[in-house]
């Protein structure tokens, strides 16, 4: 049977927020983020339920009808093997970098204020590294550097990428019909079982200055040692963190429940949907204004007002249109551009079905929970990506025609 990988993580998605409605129904709460606000009627929570699911399944169908559409006039991928040694390069002076500074880390605003630490937020390596990942997935190199980008966000104590790269690499298995085999499942409940584990040393990596592989061991061995400990009671504590932390019902039900507190905010405290990102900082910053809160840090500056940190929660995109009430139907169109945009990028690139599979991967992970400015990083870093890209195929090209010329001229000479 041909199972299509993407309609699977869209029915995924959503039977987690199915879970997540069921247990805020029982609770009377809501759950993730939100833990502890009381929850409405369950006539909302189902409304709020269905616009979630649709909202998944509409940008479903928005992937796969811009994926037929050739928006790009590109015949061929343009990317290949030759970028895996400046992606291994960018990596490790990155990761060099952070551990000299201490910048970057989960959860701390410090960027530094520097030209260099500056360029690092405009070239958002995570977000390269995105389009690396969905590009270039089968050429060489790809192993090296996705060890190297483990170390950096371990480093900087972004574990939820943990996930991400397995989610990725489900829809090779998918595709390659290995998604019911029993090793499959034996590699993964490990892993998923550790999850308690790992989100305490994911805390301990952001609150100390330095962290050494022995802390962490500590920290697993001392969890393990507990009276208390059991690995059944460890995979049940996982998967309520994991649709705790997937599920975007309680995000989406909470800004809709406090909507006019939204809609009342003025510039500096919620900027408008189109400002969203790096292209509003730099808007900002070219016009000497002020850059305000994105949707996410809005949230968390309303459900945490002092606590002072980057910390920011996904709004859910139902949340943040509903943010955006006042102007709705530019956010809507605003928001398709983004994807249209997004394929053109990626078209240019390259067309295989395995990276378009990636790519909607990426939509659910960012267009879904709200996480827009995100998705404008990633759509910089995909235009990065193509000019790069194009810049190292034409330096190949001409090298090639040196070549060329140059054996034809010996040939020349030779036969004279």
């Amino acid at each position: 049977m041909n199972l299509n990988p993407r309609v699977l993580w869209a029915f995924a998605y959503t039977i987690f927020n199915i879970a997540s409605f069921v247990i805020i129904l029982e609770q009377g709460v809501l759950i993730g983020d939100l833990d502890g606000f009381a929850a409405t009627s369950a006539v909302d929570l189902t409304l709020t339920l269905l616009m979630v699911c649709g909202s998944i399944f509409g940008l479903l169908g928005i992937h796969a009808f811009l994926c037929r559409v050739h928006l790009s006039n590109s015949r061929r991928s343009i990317v290949g093997s030759r970028m895996a040694p400046y992606m291994t390069v960018l990596l490790l002076i990155f990761i060099v970098y952070v551990a000299h500074t201490g910048l970057f880390i989960a959860g701390s605003p410090e960027r530094g204020g520097s030209v260099v630490s500056a360029l690092w937020v405009v070239f958002n390596l995570d977000a390269l590294f995105f389009v690396y990942y969905a590009t270039c997935r089968e050429d060489r190199g790809f192993k090296l550097n996705l060890f190297l980008w483990v170390i950096s966000f371990l480093q900087r104590g972004w574990f939820a990428y943990l996930f991400f790269i397995i989610g990725m690499e489900s829809f090779r298995i998918i595709r390659e019909k290995r998604l019911f085999r029993w090793r499959s499942f034996i590699l993964l409940l490990p892993f998923i079982a550790a999850y308690p584990f790992l989100d305490l040393v994911k805390v301990y990596v952001r609150v100390s200055k330095s962290v050494t592989l022995s802390d962490a061991v500590g920290i697993v061995e001392n969890g393990l040692s507990m009276a208390d400990f059991s690995w059944i009671n460890s995979l049940q504590l996982a998967v309520e963190k994991i649709i705790g932390r997937v599920q975007l019902i309680s995000h989406a039900e909470f800004v809709k429940d406090n909507i006019s507190y939204f809609s009342a905010l003025p510039g500096g405290a919620l900027n408008p949907f189109w400002k969203e990102g790096v292209l509003g900082i730099i808007f900002d910053r070219i016009f000497g204004e002020p850059h305000g809160n994105d949707a996410g840090q809005a949230l968390a500056s309303f459900i945490a007002p002092s606590l002072d940190s980057s910390w920011n929660v996904n709004p859910s995109l139902i949340g943040w249109l509903s943010m955006h009430l006042d102007a709705l139907p530019f956010a809507i169109i605003y928001l398709i551009c983004l994807c249209v945009v997004s394929v053109w990028l990626h078209q240019q690139l390259t067309r295989s079905v395995a990276s378009f599979d990636r790519l909607w991967f990426i939509w659910l992970s960012m267009l879904i929970p709200g996480w827009i400015a995100q998705f404008v990083s990633f759509l910089l870093a995909q235009a990065i990506f193509v000019l790069v890209a194009r810049s190292v195929g034409a330096t190949a090209r001409i090298e090639k025609a040196l070549h060329g010329s140059c054996i034809t001229s010996y040939k020349t000479k030779g036969a004279k």
